[in-house]
């Protein structure tokens, strides 16, 4: 549940109160989880990130998130900005949902009769471990493909258990292994 925390202020010109968001993971005693204040388009962005997350563990800040993000609308007005949101970023994995929409609206997802593992691991990345590289090599058995069809390289497995694994099999890894195999096996689809 997130909740405005009491500020004592009166909403921006926005409909967004001042003050700070409060939300509570797992019930009395669980973490709460904090916002800051946002700004609102007519207002200067700091060059500094402001802190987005408070993880409070009774009370006390446990840990902080700075972070920039911006939210436009249909036409692509700014809405809502926070932190610096002209800086280049990497956003690595995290587009790897937006990159797995082709496969769902293409109709490919459904065609080939993916299961919801399979989608997930198409918006994933993933430790390399068996699970993981049966369900990436299904993926692309339903396309008719082999792992010879990725081209996202190679590495062990994160998990130290399956590097054994390989290693006690006299295998090598793959590219099933690359944490990144289900999304490029998404691709293919």
């Amino acid at each position: 549940m997130i909740t405005p925390a009491a500020t004592g202020q009166r909403p921006g010109r926005h409909g967004r109160a001042p003050g700070r968001l409060v939300a509570r993971v797992g019930g009395r005693g669980g973490r709460r989880y904090s916002q800051p204040s946002c700004h609102c388009p007519d207002t200067p962005v700091s060059s500094a990130n402001p802190d987005l997350v408070h993880a409070q563990r009774g009370g006390t800040v446990e840990s902080f998130h700075r972070g920039a993000l911006a939210v436009v609308d249909a036409d692509g007005g700014l809405v809502l900005a926070l932190g610096d949101i002209d800086r280049p970023i990497f956003p690595r994995s995290a587009c790897k949902v937006l990159q797995a929409l082709p496969l769902v609206a293409s109709g490919a997802a459904d065609a080939f009769g993916l299961t919801n593992e399979e989608l997930a691991l198409a918006c994933a990345s993933h430790g390399g471990e068996p699970a993981h590289t049966a369900t990436a090599a299904s993926m692309l058995a339903k396309a008719g493909l082999d792992a010879s069809a990725l081209e996202c390289g190679t590495h062990w497995p994160y998990a130290d258990a399956a590097i054994k694994a390989l290693a006690r099999a006299g295998e090598s890894p793959t590219a099933l292994n690359n944490n990144c195999s289900g999304k490029h096996a998404g691709f293919v689809c």
